[in-house]
């Protein structure tokens, strides 16, 4: 039996909380009257092990909300926190948005410049803050008042991808948003929604179709692509530009050409990761933004080796660098006093990028020399060991990266035409036209000699009775093909009826 302070949650009701304004200590006025620097504070009542206690959370102050209703308005998340064992289903957009930022995000943007972030947080510091900024900037000023149980509705799904569609970039559209952009917006308008399902206020995600559900709202077509790809090098480019460079930008230079780390690895590293004498680096974190994180998946963070090049040039940096102590950033910064890692922007901004301009380069990155590296790997190694040489969690996850070049995709193609007889078509020049036979027999014509081409010289068999194609030249070789294969029509359809 329950005593008088312990709630069964069958006892608990929805509870409105009270909003009340507050003075500070700058208010110089009465308790009947509140100025700009009053704060409005909601109270309300939160069950911890059975027990009602209560609680007070400031929303923000009397200048931020003139009026009780717009207060009310900002402290529906609030509401819905207070009532999370006990939700209604008329709650707005609003409200949702505001209670996924507080709860979701929140935890992973309060990370200062320099701090390591929580590794139980549910993304990293810059996911969260993309989030925040495609829900601010996109996704509340259209969905703001509409009720999230709107979403139930296949009127609301069709509206949805009309707004996407009228987001994207397009020639009757040329202000839009790139197709990537897009889809952001679609994946933190999905995020929002998987959490009203977990937290009791709409029964399916229509943004997701997991779990044997199909998805409702669809993005744009096309929006995984990206309107431009990382600028690609050549190996000779890039031991080029490395030449040309001094040796802190050689020495970053030539490690990122080499091993491909993610830009936030190459300047999170440590002395006390690399292993100088057996030639051995272990990516343990990244850097974005400032903060420290950890790294993207279980694949990154592991061993590589080091080529003999790079080992020497990080050997040479380090006896040139004053922060050369184990625990020292191995790119350290001299205007931090080596307390934070160089900026990897600036550094490419600044010293890398105009060297590559004079050497007429293209517009190179950080990622270009991943997107590089992958493209290398392309023409020699298997889609595993490309995997493994980036440190990807998938194979699928690395085949976006890098493109072979026009001259490597004529010697596989080469190689394939040798394999099935066509190189010598090529080589001869011959063309492929079509025959004026009806649209049923509409084989094409090779202007060769059956002699010249294995692909018209096929074996007796595959044509049935012994048949051979005869030594004729040019149309007259498939007109022979068409006549055999109607013979061969003819036969079957014999056989049929008999």
């Amino acid at each position: 039996m329950n005593t008088k302070s312990e709630i069964s949650p069958k006892q608990r009701r929805y509870q409105k909380g009270s909003l009340v304004p507050e003075r500070r200590k700058e208010c110089s006025h009465g308790r009947t009257t509140r100025c700009p620097h009053c704060v409005w504070a909601y109270r309300f009542f939160e069950y911890i092990d059975g027990k009602k206690i209560r609680r007070k959370k400031i929303l923000g102050t009397v200048e931020e909300f003139p009026t009780k209703d717009d207060a009310k308005r900002a402290s529906e998340h609030l509401r819905m926190s207070a009532n999370a064992e006990n939700p209604r289903s008329n709650v707005t957009m609003r409200g949702l948005i505001n209670l996924y930022t507080e709860k979701v995000l929140r935890s992973c943007l309060n990370v200062p410049i320099g701090a390591v972030q929580n590794p139980n947080a549910r993304m990293g510091y810059e996911c969260a803050e993309n989030y925040s900024k495609l829900l601010r900037n996109w996704i509340t000023p259209r969905w703001n008042d509409y009720l999230v149980s709107a979403f139930e509705r296949p009127e609301i799904w069709s509206a949805a991808e009309e707004w996407l569609d009228d987001l994207l970039r397009s020639p009757e559209n040329p202000g839009g948003l790139a197709p990537k952009t897009v889809r952001h917006i679609f994946v933190a308008m999905g995020q929002v929604m998987r959490y009203a399902v977990k937290w009791g206020y709409l029964s399916q995600n229509p943004f997701g179709g997991r779990g044997g559900q199909q998805r409702r709202i669809d993005p744009p077509r096309g929006s995984t692509l990206r309107l431009t790809r990382a600028a690609q090098l050549t190996p000779e480019q890039s031991f080029e530009l490395a030449l040309h460079l001094a040796l802190r930008e050689r020495t970053a230079v030539t490690f990122a050409a080499s091993l491909g780390p993610r830009g936030s690895e190459t300047f999170a590293l440590k002395w006390n990761d690399l292993d100088l004498t057996e030639g051995v680096v272990t990516f343990r974190r990244g850097l974005v933004r400032g903060r420290i994180t950890l790294g993207k998946n279980a694949a990154s963070n592991t061993e590589m080796p080091l080529p003999r090049e790079v080992v020497q040039l990080l050997r040479e940096w380090r006896s040139a660098t004053p922060y050369n102590k184990p625990d020292d950033w191995v790119f350290a910064s001299s205007h931090r006093h080596g307390k934070m890692p160089l900026d990897r922007g600036g550094l490419m901004q600044n010293h890398i990028q105009p060297i590559a301009r004079k050497l007429g380069l293209p517009h190179v990155t950080w990622y270009s020399f991943r997107h590089s590296l992958s493209a290398w790997g392309k023409e020699c190694l298997t889609a595993e060991e490309r995997k493994v040489l980036l440190r990807h969690a998938t194979i699928p996850s690395g085949e976006g990266y890098g493109e072979i070049p026009l001259e490597k995709k004529h010697a596989i193609a080469q190689r394939l035409w040798t394999h099935v007889g066509l190189d010598e078509q090529q080589s001869l020049g011959g063309a492929v036209t079509v025959s004026s036979a009806p649209p049923e027999d509409n084989l094409p014509t090779l202007p060769l000699e059956p002699s010249q081409s294995p692909m018209l010289r096929p074996s007796a068999p595959a044509f049935g009775e012994g048949t051979a194609l005869p030594a004729l030249g040019g149309q007259d070789a498939a007109l022979a093909l068409q006549t055999i294969k109607h013979e061969k029509r003819s036969a079957g359809g014999a056989q049929g009826h008999g």
